[in-house]
Order: C-alpha cells, then structure tokens, then sequence
C-alpha cells in the first residue's frame, strides 16, 4: 500500500510539473509573440520614417532640378523696361549643341585635364565632397561631376542640405549616365564669364569659330574661365589668363594626355582672341549687366528668359545719343578719353546707364566698374539732397577742413575756398562740402 501510494504521488508530480511546463511554454511563446511584433512594429517605424525622408529628398531634389535641354536653338532673353515695354530682344549666350563626337579628343582632354584629371578613374565624388556636407565650406565641388551635379539645380545654395542634395544627384549621374554624356554637360552648362555658357557659345563669341577648331591653347583659356570666370577673364586680364592655361597646358603633359615635350610649344604669352559682338539698340553696358545678372540668378537655361529692369527707354535712348556728343566736344578735348553716365530716380532705380562713350567688350563699365564707386555715388547724393532745399547751384557752402564723425577728409587738390558755390565743389571734386552736407543732412 505504502508503494502504491508513492507511485499516485509521484505521478501527481509529473502531471503538474508537466502542467506547469505547459503554461510556462504558453506563456514564454506569448512573451516571444508580444516582442516580435513590437519588434516588427519598431522597425516598420523606422522603415517607414526612412521611406518618407528619402521620397521627400528624392522629391526635393527634383523639385529643384532643371534637366532640359534644347538642341534647336540658344533661348533669347528679352529686355523689358520699367513699365513692361521691350527694350530689346538678344540671343541667350547658352551652348546648347556640345557634340564630343565632332570635338576633338585633344581639346576635351585639355577641360578634363583642367578641372578633374581623375576624371575616366572615379564614382564621381571624393572624400572632399563628403565633407563639405558638414564644412558647409563653398564651391561646387572637387569633380566634373559634382560640378555638373551643382548646375542641375534651378537655385543656388550653400547650406548642407544642398550639399547631400548634390552629393546624391552626383551618385546618380555616375550610376545612370556614362562619362561622356557627363562630361557633355559639363562642357554645355559650365559658366565662363560675361553671360557665357558652354564652350560652343564661347567659342563663338570670343573667338569667333566653332568649338571643334580651337586650338589646345584657346581651349585651355576657357578651362582658365570656367576655374574663376572673374580673375581669369581674357578680355580685361589677358596675361593672367594666358599664364592660367599654359599651366592648364602643362597638366596635360603631367597626366599623359600629350607628350611632355609639346607643351612648351603650346604656350603663349596673351590670348589669341577675335570677339564678335552684336551692335545692340540698347547700350552694350546695359545689356552685358542683364546678362551677367541673368547667370548669376538664373544660371544654365534652356527656356526663354524675360527680364523686367528699371530702365526708362525714353531716358536711356536720349543718353545714348548726347553722352557720346558731350564727350567728343567737351571731355576728350580736355585730355580725358572716356566718359560715362547714370541717372537714378529719387527711390534709388537705375533709369539709364552708359559705360562709356564708345562699347566693345574689352572695356570696362566705367559706371559699375570705377576704382572708388561707392565714395563718387554717396557725393552725387548730397548735392541731390541740397539742390532739393535750393536749387540754386550758385548757392554758398562751406569747404574748410573739419572733423565729422572722427574723420577728417582731405581735398584731392589739397586746396581749402572757406566758401565756394555748389557747382564750383562739384567740379572740383571736393570731399569736404560733401561730407559737410552729410552731416547737415
């Protein structure tokens, strides 16, 4: 009896402890359960965040892009005045027909050389590149196709998003397209200076021949523009920029693209340039300051542009035709050889502009470009301000040596009047009854 009911209590045991197995299992799979799904709902979280902010970058970036191309025609830019009128309609200086199967493979391994020798070895991008993501540090980037990457976007940026934003679209180009085709757009849509686009544009403009017959030296002088189009332009800079591509000239030795040896014969010391220009109805000074602010807003287009100035056509058509005549009969016969002139309304709006008493591209703009603009235009204010009060330019000012605002302007003639009329400090020049007036004002 006493086996027996050791064998029943032993066999209660097994049966709970059997029981309680059973429900630590159920329980341990229900656990199990329970954090698979907070698991799979973790990560369809995550995944799902991670979805959302790459459709969104990947909509952003191409929101901001611009892919077109037209291979018909540069676009024209239309010239409006303040109030609408069309002042004048020009051809958009855009290359839009780059062909690498009519241009030779020596010129285009003159820009390779220039900007990216590299260029047939990499994915695209550098470790240079990654960081400007975090350096936020300027620039279009250390590659062709970086640079190429940077001229897809309709607006210009230097924050770190736009640099990610660059950095993928690189990728992208890399991954979709073969070099050729980048390096194609590299050479249509790289900005060279003075509203030009493109090698093919450039060509024409500066010297007046199609891309395919360059010489390597011409070539080299646009790679040199397309580096820095304001220190290497070759129509104000021609030695700088000529010593800019013989150095181009030598990479190209450097990375075997030519035999070392030729380089030397290559070179020259100015630029060989035959410029073609258009003799527009409005000023050329007015017309290359809308370009230069149409690449510089705009940038590559290959859509028509309209842009509405502040320009007053009757003012400027009237400027146009007496400044060239008060220079022949008054200025140049005193020993000058330029003159120019602005005429601002009261609210500071640019109604007319001449440059110069003649225009060719190779001078300057003697209104935007003067050695001391900001000083001449803050005098021509105070005589505004004081023939508004009276507008007798005969009228009595003080010209004698003062100190305003700790400063102490000197005369250019070194010359003290006491007093002396508006007009006579005017013509003078004179720094002292300017800031006189400033300071009464």
């Amino acid at each position: 009896m006493a086996e027996e009911d050791d064998e029943k209590q032993s066999g209660g045991q097994s049966a709970a402890q059997s029981a309680m197995k059973r429900i630590a299992e159920k329980e341990l799979r229900s656990i199990r359960r329970r954090i698979r799904r907070r698991r799979a709902l973790i990560i369809g979280f995550f995944v799902s965040i991670t979805a959302l902010g790459l459709f969104g970058i990947t909509y952003s970036i191409k929101s901001n892009l611009d892919l077109s191309r037209n291979m018909i025609r540069s676009p024209e830019i239309r010239i409006l005045g303040y109030d609408g009128a069309m002042l004048e309609t020009i051809k958009g200086h855009y290359s839009q027909d780059v062909s690498l199967t009519t241009l030779p493979e020596r010129v285009q391994n003159v820009f390779v050389a220039a900007a990216d020798p590299t260029f047939y070895d990499h994915n695209g991008v550098s470790g240079e590149d990654f960081a400007r993501i975090f350096t936020g540090r300027e620039g279009s980037g250390s590659t062709i196709t970086m640079k190429v990457a940077r001229s897809f976007f309709k607006e210009k940026s230097n924050s770190a998003g736009r640099h990610f934003q660059e950095f993928l679209v690189a990728l992208w180009l890399e991954w979709s397209f073969n070099k050729k085709t980048i390096l194609r757009s590299y050479l249509e849509r790289s900005y060279v200076g003075r509203g030009i686009f493109g090698i093919t544009a450039a060509a024409r403009i500066w010297y007046g021949s199609p891309s395919e017959r360059m010489s390597l030296h011409q070539a080299a002088v646009l790679a040199a523009a397309m580096s820095d189009p304001e220190k290497f332009n070759p129509l104000f800079y021609p030695r700088e920029t000529a010593e800019e591509a013989n150095r181009i000239l030598g990479k190209l030795g450097q990375y075997k693209f030519i035999e070392p040896d030729r380089v030397s014969a290559l070179t020259l010391i100015e630029p060989k340039l035959d410029v073609q220009y258009d003799e527009n109805v409005l000023s050329g000074y007015v017309v290359d300051m809308v370009l230069e602010e149409v690449a510089d807003i705009v940038g590559y287009s290959s859509r028509d542009i309209d842009v509405v100035t502040s320009i007053d056509w009757k003012v400027q058509n009237l400027a146009q035709e007496i400044v060239p005549e008060v220079a022949a009969h008054r200025v140049i016969p005193r020993g000058a050889d330029q003159v120019a002139m602005i005429s601002i309304s009261p609210e500071g709006r640019i109604r007319a502009l001449i440059g110069g008493a003649d225009y060719t591209p190779f001078q300057r703009n003697r209104v935007t470009e003067m050695r001391h603009p900001a000083g001449r235009m803050l005098k021509i204010a105070t005589y505004y301000y004081a023939l508004n009060e009276n507008s007798d330019p005969a009228q009595w000012v003080r010209d004698n040596r003062m100190a305003v605002g700790g400063w102490r302007p000197i005369n250019p003639d070194h010359d003290y009047m006491g007093q002396t009329s508006l007009r006579e400090a005017f013509v003078r020049d004179v720094n002292t009854v300017p800031a006189n007036l400033a300071d009464h004002y």
